[in-house]
């Protein structure tokens, strides 16, 4: 993943989801678009706290790029999918790290996490993950 320039808000979901219907008036059938749409709906349910209805449309967008074969799926789908290839509902850090921190509360939830797990292999490679995103882990010049 590369580095945010920012936290996503809801005006980048509402963009995304205005560009995305646009594109599927003049072609209804656009798989990216529909995508894109799909997501943008779900960033918009994070950012208004409806936590339910943006997880299941994150797994949802997930599912999609998954059975489409996509490579834009293996960042969040590597927190999604579970040991035995089958993907389930995000918990409360997978959820924040899979709408960009739209909250600016996924550290905090990751960290309260290995609070409680401090072997949780997933939660150490998020947090990882989401330094170097925030440009916290770059390497320093010698």
């Amino acid at each position: 993943m590369r580095k945010l320039t920012h936290r996503l808000s809801r005006e980048d979901f509402q963009f995304a989801l205005d560009e995305a219907q646009r594109v599927l008036k003049g072609r209804p059938l656009n798989p990216e678009a529909k995508y894109l749409e799909t997501y943008a709906r779900g960033g918009l349910a994070y950012v208004a706290g409806k936590d339910g209805v943006a997880s299941a449309t994150l797994v949802e967008a997930f599912t999609e790029l998954k059975r489409r074969k996509k490579r834009e799926s293996r960042p969040i789908g590597s927190f999604l999918l579970r040991p035995d290839g089958t993907s389930g509902q995000p918990n409360a850090w997978q959820l924040a790290l899979g709408y960009g921190d739209a909250r600016g509360e996924v550290m905090g939830l990751i960290e309260k996490d290995l609070a409680a797990n401090p072997r949780s292999v997933r939660a150490l490679k998020a947090r990882a993950q989401l330094r170097r995103m925030q440009g916290l882990d770059e390497p320093q010049p010698n």
